[in-house]
Formats: C-alpha cells, structure tokens, sequence
C-alpha cells in the first residue's frame, strides 16, 4: 500500500520529475499539486498550497540554501534539493540541523520522505 503525499516541485526538470516518482513509487504516491518552474514569488505560492514536500532542481553552481526559503513558506515540508548533476540531494526540515543522503537511490529518497534516518550529518 502506498501512502500518499502532497508534493510540490520547484524547478525540476519532467525528466528528473519522472524518474524520482517512478522510482519511490512502490512505497509512496506523490501527488503533485503545484509545478513551479521560477523561485520568483516562491515564497508566497508555497505558503498557498502548503504541501507535505517540495523537492527542488538546483541549477549549475546554486547551492541548497533556497531550501530555507521553502522552510519558511512551509514550516512542517520536508524539502529536498537535488544537485544539477542529481549525484547529491538535501534533506531539509525544520530541525537544527541539515542530513545529506548518502546515496541518492530509490529507498534512500523514499526513506527520507517518509523520515527515516538515512545519510550522515552535513
């Protein structure tokens, strides 16, 4: 059975997009309920849907601090940012400290929305 979560992506490219819910797809539904294709205005339009989780392209050379934008619109989402190149993704939430996964694998990204510790300390 799998557990739905609403999920909003921000300037993730389709393919990427594809790949990341076929892959967790045993495990958990995404159900995407915004596509942002611009951080501009991000803020605001996330504090208007409100999803459970946001996961973020980053582009060549941006680092994962616009996570913390998306914490602020959204306190109780889990954020996750994924490097240009989609070696690296960012667990972020709003705790006082940050988790990199390790490998970025199907289970690794499915245990990490659904809160398990995967990944060491950043």
């Amino acid at each position: 059975m799998s557990v739905g979560i609403q999920t909003a992506l921000v300037t993730l490219s389709p393919l990427l997009s594809d790949i990341i819910t076929r892959a967790i797809r045993p495990e958990i539904e995404l159900d995407v309920v915004a596509e942002l294709h611009s951080g501009d205005l991000l803020k605001e339009q996330l504090r208007l849907i409100g999803p459970e989780l946001i996961l973020i392209g980053l582009q060549a050379g941006q680092t994962d601090a616009i996570a913390a934008t998306a914490l602020a619109a959204v306190p109780t989402a889990k954020v996750i940012a994924f490097s240009s190149d989609c070696r690296h993704a960012y667990l972020h939430e709003m705790r006082p400290y940050q988790i990199m996964l390790i490998d970025v694998t199907p289970a690794a990204l499915a245990g990490a929305i659904l809160g398990q510790q995967l990944g060491a300390q950043a």
